[in-house]
């Protein structure tokens, strides 16, 4: 419950700061990359890699694509279920270490990636990005 509520907040926070063009980021690599929100309360959210108005626009899909050190205990799949709240949906068949998960809502998928990378536990996770023409 109280990590529910943690997760929710966080949100509000992501959408709120961004609503008022506050760089939020995401990890490419060890990278941070900031983004800037184009379509405030938009629902996928819509970001840009620069706060120009002109550049690329990429929509949050709900997917978080995570890669592994190696091949994922039983103890971890476990975890990134019931702690990140995340849900399995495929293995993306390169080498068994990259999955692809659902979050429980969109705007979650950009903050759990981040928040995966920053635990250690994975090698790489980001948001499944999709580009809006």
């Amino acid at each position: 419950m109280k990590q529910q509520f943690l997760i929710q907040l966080a949100t509000l926070l992501l959408i709120s700061s961004s609503a008022f063009g506050q760089s939020v980021f995401w990890y490419d690599g060890d990278t941070q990359i900031p983004l800037w929100a184009v379509e405030a309360g938009s629902s996928p959210l819509v970001f840009r890699e620069t706060s120009a108005l002109s550049g690329p626009k990429l929509r949050l899909t709900g997917r978080v694509i995570v890669r592994f050190h190696s091949q994922p205990s039983a103890e971890l799949q476990a975890r990134l279920i019931s702690y990140y709240g995340l849900r399995f949906e495929r293995d993306m068949g390169l080498g068994a270490v990259i999955w692809l998960y659902s979050a429980p809502n969109v705007a979650d998928s950009l903050m759990l990636a981040n928040r995966l990378v920053e635990s250690g536990e994975v090698a790489a996770a980001f948001p499944d990005w999709e580009d809006v023409r």
